[in-house]
């Protein structure tokens, strides 16, 4: 998800609406959606085109839930739990020379606890809301009766059972986890309650453990647009449905008043309406909140000249032509839109 992720602020950081991941996914409609599944499906076909299956397995995915069920909404998901305090150990013990990077809560066992309390905040929230349910399997489960949980997970993924299943460990494959070695060797029991050996160290992480997730938390409401309004904004300018348009675009700036991209849009949709001032009002403030892009001033210079204002608009297609050698790939990181004026 890291590349999708990166793509939706790239878009947003493009579009100047001060959003960023993951409150923008609320602005997503379906075929935005469906745009960036084929962006993943196309970068894992890069690694093995012919693969029926592909397993994501990054501990961090559980952050990402519902970005994965809204590009994937079929998407199989697995939570393995685990005794917390053996998590911690485990975590605690392993360098992941990462210190200063997404692993860096596992130098502070605190820390280590704390990462664990969201976890479950997260999960449970997830189980909560998702359509298709998520399975959750435990370690102790898998290591006491490996089969039984083996067959348990392939049932959840509807696929046939095999004895190659339990022979894992002689697969030969590339791993280049930190658990490298582990996944070499059969299953064993010795990690199993390992933290009461070293009980007496683990105070601050058994201290946040302690708390546990509330319930009664609530949960922040985040102010957001209907999925995808800006895009049918975008539609109904292109379709020359300039009123329509100009309510789309009021409406995202109800909840997002400083958001340049439907400034500028609003803009547009006036203009279709000869409503030269406001129209020059507001692509002036969206250039002014976000000065990159070249299209922008060029609509800006038509507007400009509309109202006689020769040496501005001039100014305003000069800017234009400066920006344009320079435009970004964010363009087309979603959808490409050729504005209507130009």
């Amino acid at each position: 998800m890291a590349g999708v992720i990166q793509r939706l602020n790239a878009w947003e950081k493009h579009l100047g609406s001060d959003l960023t991941y993951p409150r923008c996914v609320l602005e997503i409609g379906q075929q935005q959606a469906q745009q960036f599944s084929q962006l993943v499906l196309d970068e894992l076909s890069t690694y093995s085109p012919d693969a029926r299956y592909i397993v994501d397995k990054l501990p961090h995915n559980f952050e990402h839930i519902g970005l994965i069920r809204l590009l994937f909404p079929e998407a199989s998901i697995i939570h393995v739990l685990r005794e917390p305090r053996d998590v911690a150990v485990s975590n605690y013990f392993t360098d992941y020379q990462a210190k200063f990077g997404g692993m860096g809560f596992a130098y502070d066992l605190a820390d280590i606890g704390e990462q664990l309390i969201d976890c479950e905040r997260l999960m449970q929230h997830w189980h909560q809301v998702v359509d298709k349910p998520i399975l959750t399997v435990r370690y102790e489960d898998v290591v006491n009766d490996t089969e039984a949980q083996a067959k348990r997970i392939l049932a959840y993924l509807d696929l046939p059972w095999t004895d190659a299943v339990l022979n894992y460990q002689n697969l030969e494959r590339a791993v280049k986890t930190a658990s490298i070695w582990q996944v070499r060797q059969p299953i064993y029991t010795t990690s199993t309650e390992k933290w009461k050996r070293y009980q007496a160290y683990l105070t601050p992480l058994i201290t946040v453990l302690e708390q546990g997730v509330d319930a009664n938390e609530a949960v922040a409401d985040y102010p957001a647009t209907k999925p995808g309004l800006f895009f049918q904004g975008m539609s109904y300018l292109h379709q020359q449905q300039s009123t329509l348009a100009e309510a789309v675009f009021k409406e995202i700036l109800t909840v997002h008043p400083h958001h340049a991209a439907a400034l500028h849009m609003l803009g547009v949709a006036l203009y279709q309406q000869k409503k030269l001032r406001p129209a020059l009002r507001y692509m002036q403030t969206a250039t002014q909140r976000h000065p990159g892009h070249a299209s922008w001033y060029h609509n800006l210079g038509l507007v400009l000249t509309a109202l006689g204002k020769t040496q501005a608009a001039t100014q305003a297609f000069n800017k234009a032509q400066v920006l344009k050698s320079a435009l970004s790939e964010h363009h087309s990181l979603v959808a490409n839109w050729p504005l209507p004026l130009s």
